[in-house]
């Protein structure tokens, strides 16, 4: 396994460690969110995947905000609206993995060329 895709699969462990552990300190755990996001956008290298992140972060949390305001579920601690503040920044952190793991299984799989 290369080195970059150790660092990238210990960002997304460390990213459901750190909710788990400090969902109710928004400002902490938005503050180590991004410094994963941007170690695994460091990693990446590509505009692509910064306008992937930006993308699936706000249309993620944005759709999570519908569902919240028409009373599907609720966030205990909401800082922005009724969200927290660190959910834009996990739900680009799940596209980048989503897609890492995509294109991992195409290669081993030779399903289709990976999405780059």
């Amino acid at each position: 396994m290369k080195l970059i895709s150790l660092i990238q699969y210990i960002c997304v462990i460390m990213s459901i460690v750190l909710v788990s552990l400090f969902w109710q300190n928004n400002i902490l755990l938005t503050a180590l969110l991004l410094i994963i996001a941007t170690v695994l956008l460091l990693t990446l290298k590509t505009k692509e995947h910064l306008i992937i992140f930006i993308l699936a972060g706000f249309s993620g949390a944005g759709a999570e905000a519908i569902a919240i305001y028409f009373g599907a579920w609720t966030y205990s601690n909401p800082n922005i609206y009724v969200l927290p503040t660190w959910l834009i920044l996990l739900w680009g952190i799940a596209s980048l993995t989503i897609l890492k793991l995509f294109n991992s299984l195409s290669n081993v799989l030779k399903l289709q060329k990976p999405i780059k």
